[in-house]
């Protein structure tokens, strides 16, 4: 009996069978909605950008300007004048209206390349260093989309990469005020860039306190405010310069800017095009 009905209905087993196979085996629909990652109206006075291997970025709002802090593996850290329309760029894409899908619960991070010592972080603070925002990044799918994980939800997301992608660094160069005098402190575009941040054969920082300046070549920016700025060259190889950015504030300077000042000593290389030029302009 029961092998004539088994040979009687075999074809509808057969595709109910497969049937339950493929909604099983089909990837779930993702639930997704419309989302920014930052409040638009949230303000942000600090940043920090990290990776297990290579180190952390702190970017930290110092009055009219942003001070940036890179770390290296030998224990030094270079303090470094922040470009500003970085930071705009980072703020406004977290601050977009995007699609977020959400993928998963917190149980499955190393399928998302979102595990323990292996995501990069970005968190963001407003003024009592409150943490605003607290994001861990993982890897990408087919669709160019990033995976991210927010602890405060214990869950995964995606999005698309596009917007936010080129603001997932720790190279200073990228971070760092392409001006040689930053013209986000001394009030004014002096036109004169700068080329790569300085560092050694073996990728650590070289820093002010590494040269003997007392023989180096100086150009001298009086903003007639009472802040007196100064850029000054030794020479590097390849008929490159080595500069540093130093500034005198005035007295009236609020305190915050000056002791983000003192702080500053990154070490750029400048051609030997732009220092001859930038110490014959008058």
């Amino acid at each position: 009996m029961a092998k004539k009905f088994f040979k009687k209905f075999f074809p509808q087993i057969l595709l109910l069978f497969l049937a339950a196979l493929f909604f099983l085996s089909a990837p779930k629909k993702e639930k997704t909605f419309k989302t920014a990652l930052l409040n638009p109206k949230r303000s942000v006075q600090k940043i920090v950008l990290g990776d297990p291997k290579f180190g952390k970025i702190s970017l930290e709002k110092a009055g009219s300007f942003w001070l940036g802090k890179k770390e290296f593996s030998d224990g030094k850290a270079a303090f470094f004048p922040c470009d500003s329309d970085a930071i705009k760029g980072l703020l406004s894409a977290l601050k977009k209206i995007s699609t977020v899908a959400e993928v998963s619960g917190s149980k499955k991070l190393s399928s998302y390349g979102l595990e323990k010592g292996g995501a990069f972080f970005l968190g963001l603070y407003d003024d009592g260093e409150k943490e605003a925002v607290s994001i861990y990044f993982g890897s990408l799918d087919s669709r160019r989309r990033i995976f991210f994980f927010v602890p405060k939800r214990q869950k995964i997301f995606a999005i698309d990469s596009q917007p936010l992608a080129p603001y997932l660094s720790l190279d200073m160069n990228f971070w760092a005020s392409p001006e040689i005098f930053p013209k986000d402190i001394v009030g004014a575009d002096k036109k004169w860039r700068r080329g790569k941040m300085a560092l050694s054969p073996k990728g650590q920082a070289l820093l002010a306190q590494d040269f003997d300046w007392s023989g180096a070549k100086e150009k001298i920016f009086d903003a007639g405010d009472g802040n007196l700025y100064k850029a000054l060259f030794l020479p590097a190889d390849e008929g490159d310069y080595y500069c540093l950015f130093l500034a005198r504030p005035s007295a009236q300077r609020p305190q915050v800017e000056k002791e983000a000042l003192k702080k500053i000593n990154s070490i750029s290389l400048v051609s030997s095009w732009t220092f001859e030029r930038l110490l014959l302009e008058e």
